[in-house]
């Protein structure tokens, strides 16, 4: 008889525990804009151009004091309808709402290209902001880029089992 205990690797097994993770680094200009956008609760745009992860500030100084949900409604005018890309969005200092948006029509090599990168952009996050929270939210319409979207996704609980609902 043999037991496979889980969480364990058999040899030819692939490690579980690690990402699959593109190669694709961010820019210098992305790790200091990411630092920056710590300091003033910003907001960048990062997006995969060529080999890296390319950020851009969006928000000017006057902007950056409103509270993050007002920044997040801002957000749909930020995207078009095909091109892919990640908001690193600063609620307050060390707390980040990580926002990847791809639309429903990208091609699977770019879903792909996009999900394999995001660890590289969490490490990038982490190391430019030390002790950082990052929750990230997935969507794939700009409709969804509201703070009524992101808290009705939030808040819907977990399906229960039938011995749960009993």
């Amino acid at each position: 008889k043999s037991i496979m205990s889980v969480g364990r690797a058999l040899p030819g097994m692939m490690d579980l525990s690690r990402n699959a993770s593109s190669n694709i680094k961010c820019t210098k200009k992305t790790l200091d804009l990411i630092a920056e956008a710590n300091e003033e609760n910003g907001c960048i745009k990062v997006e995969i151009q060529g080999e890296t992860l390319v950020g851009k500030k969006l928000f000017r100084i006057n902007v950056s004091e409103r509270p993050w949900q007002e920044k997040l409604d801002t957000l749909a005018g930020k995207v078009d309808l095909v091109t892919p890309c990640v908001f690193v969005l600063f609620r307050k200092k060390r707390d980040v709402l990580l926002i990847k948006y791809i639309p429903d029509d990208a091609l699977t090599k770019t879903r792909m290209l996009y999900a394999s990168s995001m660890s590289s952009l969490k490490q990038a996050i982490q190391i430019s902001v030390e002790n950082v929270r990052i929750e990230e939210y997935n969507v794939s319409d700009k409709e969804e880029l509201s703070q009524d979207e992101y808290f009705q996704q939030k808040n819907i609980a977990a399906p229960l089992t039938d011995s749960e609902i009993a």
